[in-house]
């Protein structure tokens, strides 16, 4: 139960900036929550103000609870949601969702535990909603690139494939929205389906078929958090395929990505492709495809046993980059 009387109300604080909710959904992440309070309770405010920060700890067996109440004491915009068992992250959305819709903030802007969010991330995201009018805003990952891993050519080549399509989906006026950072505004009552895994596409795919603006705003980068192992990024990416595949099955519709540009503008998915191959080698792009490969098998053989990826099992990530 979140106390009332730690909410700090727009009455008390901001002048003409945009008032701000940052919902941060956590499960064991004792080694890095710290750090990710710190980079949200710092970011510069000259278009809007942070009022509060409002962790949704599900279901806790480290120290997570313990480091979020200790930056509290310190810190009165911090508020502490605690589920006692584990729901998955569209629960733990749902508790952010409902408290953002029923107290007067401007935007919700929500990330996960283990990120890093530029200086001027959460201004930059208020500045791009209220530049174009849009309904939800994502950021730009950047993945980890410490320590040194025979993996990190791996992931820049996807987080800049997967940023390049944000860019060229935004320039349609079609953006997949990631979930590593996004911004929503309040005139729209949010809530997301609790077999929902890919929370960016789900809601990329709600405010399609409602005709509804989204944006991808490059500018706002947040550092992320990337599997250490072959076989935990194998994890990761079955469990996006299959997300993909479920809203698809389930919705009847999917959102905007590198697959979906294949199929209707071929052309342009190509050139992109290419690009980026010619940046990153062609044995980055071969290694790439060999995992992207054995993750689609692996989400499809979930599939057809009818695994539930919403509540997944956690891999050991190397931290996010500052």
């Amino acid at each position: 139960m979140v106390s009332r009387e730690r909410v700090i109300h727009s009455s008390n604080v901001g002048g003409e900036k945009r008032s701000v909710l940052v919902g941060i959904p956590v499960y064991n992440s004792e080694k890095t929550i710290t750090s990710c309070l710190e980079k949200v309770l710092n970011q510069a405010q000259s278009s809007c103000y942070i009022q509060n920060v409002l962790v949704v700890a599900s279901g806790c067996t480290d120290n997570t609870v313990e480091l979020v109440k200790r930056k509290q004491s310190v810190d009165a915009r911090l508020l502490l949601l605690e589920e006692g068992t584990r729901r998955g992250k569209a629960s733990a959305l749902n508790k952010i969702f409902e408290f953002f819709n029923t107290h007067p903030y401007d935007y919700l802007v929500v990330t996960n535990g283990d990120t890093k969010l530029d200086g001027a991330a959460v201004d930059r995201l208020i500045e791009h909603a209220e530049h174009t009018g849009a309904r939800l805003v994502c950021g730009s990952p950047k993945p980890s690139t410490h320590p040194v891993s025979r993996l990190n050519s791996i992931y820049e080549f996807i987080w800049e494939l997967h940023n390049l399509f944000l860019e060229v989906g935004s320039k349609l006026e079609k953006p997949h929205c990631t979930d590593e950072l996004m911004c929503f505004s309040s005139d729209v009552s949010w809530r997301i389906p609790s077999e929902v895994v890919n929370d960016g596409a789900y809601f990329s795919v709600l405010l399609a078929v409602k005709g509804e603006k989204r944006g991808y705003c490059s500018q706002a980068i947040v550092g992320v958090s990337v599997p250490k192992t072959v076989s935990g990024l194998i994890k990761q990416r079955s469990r996006i395929v299959l997300g993909h595949v479920l809203l698809k099955e389930r919705f009847g519709v999917t959102s905007d990505t590198f697959e979906s540009t294949v199929i209707l503008k071929p052309k342009l998915a190509i050139d992109v492709l290419a690009h980026q191959v010619i940046k990153r080698g062609l044995i980055c792009f071969i290694k790439t495809t060999a995992i992207e490969g054995i993750s689609l098998f692996v989400a499809m053989i979930r599939y057809m046993f009818g695994s539930e990826p919403w509540i997944w099992e956690r891999v050991e990530y190397a931290e996010a980059d500052t």
